[in-house]
């Protein structure tokens, strides 16, 4: 190749990585405006003073990014690392306090085991969690409400952070001074808040950073920050692990995990961060055993099996990944059927005992819907174990009148179809916040985007070369040599392997439909209430990846542009959510 022909070739990205950094730099000056409107507003310069801030280093991290995807010097999970790590941090400034989906729950369960680490009481007098009396202002600002007196009717407390105003981050400015001042800041006092009744797995690094903070006896700000960092960092340790194991579609783990809505969950205090993680990790094992070289060992089957037992008993409906090692990996890579045949019993009774271990009264609440009582059990999607006080559907009615189940699931569908994908993407962050978001026409390039990194790159070298590489991957992805798909050639999936994958993810679709039209749909109502699009993001790769062919392909280098805009739309989404929020005076 003749270095005209090189430079050539490098045009095209060059010029997209370009673009995308133009576009971050042009979206920061157009939200400097409404920031500085909003201060004006406001008469404080906070925000405007967080957005510049928050401006610098999104510009200098998508220069970075772009940088490091286009210049195939580092490994894609390497990249991935560095630039989710950013993005959590800032998504973290962006949306403070408790602004996640369910966050309220995830933090009063994080705070009550941290209280089993530090061997402090969980409860107080009143059968309520204890809670630094620094730290409770974090669920009531203005200190309207009386947890002890469940007959309270005062007005709805003021939660830090839901939603986010531009009141959230002078709140969080001067909480030390306003809210935890006093001798008695440090004494035990009771939250409003219930708990999540599940694993309490998905909730230590939470409970570690909230654990560390007390002991040390940092603020309530410095408690969050540790206990959304730890958590950050070991869905960003999951999914790094998991672009590095798998041999086909790096690049759809990549982009999976740096959509908004996965970012924003990871940087909350939410345990959906770690059951996306442990979802791609466990399915980027499986693909490796599958369509990699070496050989199943004893190792392989206990790490599967941990990772079921984690995620299994958090949301059960994930459960069903546990069926993709028996359908994707042949007998001859564990030595034979009998030998797969143990290592999928060994799998299968992990899951079976941390699900019974756990989520016995969750089974039990489910039987009785069955038998006819009004829908009373948890949500299996995992929201929060709030028992139901609606009249909803038992499942006997369900089994007796499928016409109704099919009526409901297509009217769902067919009317909340691009709702869901939207919130999946991260169209409304927090608690389905309208205003905070990724935009419209980022969410289509979000969504267009998975579909092309599914895939496989184009072929190239001698059809020697094709054949040889045709057993080991898919093809040349973003990055160096470390972090690209395991050779260029076919795709290694099968046909069968794909209609594999895409029922396993329309099971867990169904499964999260009906368990929500069971515990949380109203009688009479139209469609199934309370399903949201976040419940899908840790089956998606599932879905893309069986969309896989030998027909349609993608060259590396628009793969890598892609990414580099995924990021850039990243960065975007957080200034506008910061010029938003701070708007709302």
């Amino acid at each position: 190749m003749t270095p005209r022909t090189r430079n050539r070739s490098l045009r095209p990205g060059t010029a997209a990585g370009a673009a995308a950094l133009l576009f971050v730099l042009l979206a920061a000056l157009f939200h400097a405006q409404n920031a500085g409107s909003a201060a004006r507003a406001a008469g404080d310069a906070l925000t405007l003073k967080l957005f510049a801030a928050a401006a610098v280093f999104c510009v200098s991290g998508t220069a970075l990014t772009v940088r490091a995807l286009l210049s195939g010097r580092a490994a894609l999970h390497r990249i991935f690392l560095g630039t989710g790590l950013l993005l959590g941090l800032l998504f973290m400034l962006a949306m403070p306090g408790l602004s996640a989906p369910d966050e309220m729950g995830h933090y009063a369960t994080a705070y009550r085991l941290s209280s089993v680490l530090l061997h402090e009481p969980e409860l107080t007098d009143a059968g309520l969690i204890a809670v630094r009396a620094r730290d409770y202002p974090l669920e009531d600002l203005g200190g309207v409400k009386t947890p002890e007196n469940p007959d309270d009717t005062e007005e709805t407390p003021e939660v830090l952070g839901n939603p986010v105003t531009n009141r959230t981050f002078r709140a969080a400015r001067d909480y030390e001074a306003r809210y935890a001042a006093g001798e008695n800041r440090n004494n035990p006092v009771s939250s409003a808040l219930p708990d999540v009744r599940t694993t309490p797995v998905m909730y230590l690094p939470q409970a570690a950073g909230f654990a560390a903070a007390r002991a040390l006896g940092l603020g309530t700000m410095a408690l969050l920050f540790c206990g959304k960092f730890l958590n950050l960092l070991v869905f960003l340790i999951l999914v790094t692990l998991a672009i590095r194991e798998t041999p086909v579609g790096r690049e759809v783990f990549f982009g999976t995990a740096l959509l908004p809505m996965s970012l924003h969950l990871a940087s909350s205090l939410s345990y959906d961060a770690g059951i996306l993680g442990t979802s791609l990790l466990f399915t980027a094992e499986v693909l490796r055993l599958a369509y990699g070289g070496e050989q199943a060992r004893g190792r392989d089957v206990l790490l599967l099996a941990l990772l079921a037992a984690a995620l299994g008993p958090c949301k059960m409906i994930y459960s069903l990944l546990v069926f993709l090692p028996v359908v994707l990996v042949p007998a001859e890579k564990f030595g034979g059927r009998r030998k797969k045949a143990a290592a999928m019993g060994i799998l299968f009774a992990s899951l079976i005992l941390a699900v019974a271990a756990v989520n016995a009264g969750t089974i039990g609440a489910y039987a009785g819907a069955a038998s006819g009582g009004a829908a009373a059990a948890e949500s299996a999607s995992g929201a929060a174990s709030v028992v139901s006080a609606r009249a909803g559907y038992s499942a006997r009615e369900l089994i007796v009148h499928p016409a109704l189940v099919i009526r409901m699931l297509l009217n769902t569908f067919s009317d909340q179809g691009a709702a869901l994908t939207g919130g999946m993407i991260g169209m409304h962050l927090g608690n389905l916040d309208p205003l905070l978001g990724t935009p419209f026409f980022a969410a289509v390039f979000f969504a267009a985007g998975l579909v092309l990194l599914a895939l496989p790159a184009a072929e190239r070298g001698s059809a020697a070369g094709r054949g040889s590489a045709a057993g080991r991957g898919s093809a040349a992805g973003c990055g160096s040599a470390a972090g690209r798909e395991a050779a260029v050639g076919r795709d290694p999936m099968t046909r069968r392997g794909k209609l594999w994958c895409a029922g396993i993810f329309l099971c867990v679709v169904l499964a999260a439909a009906g368990a929500m039209l069971i515990s949380w749909t109203t009688r009479g109502a139209s469609e199934i209430e309370g399903v949201q699009g976040r419940y899908f993001l840790p089956v998606l790769p599932l879905l893309l990846l069986a969309i896989r062919n030998n027909w349609i392909t993608m060259k590396s280098s628009p793969r890598c542009i892609l990414l580099c805009w995924f990021a850039a739309l990243d960065f975007y989404t957080i200034l506008r959510i910061l010029a938003l929020a701070g708007m709302r005076i």
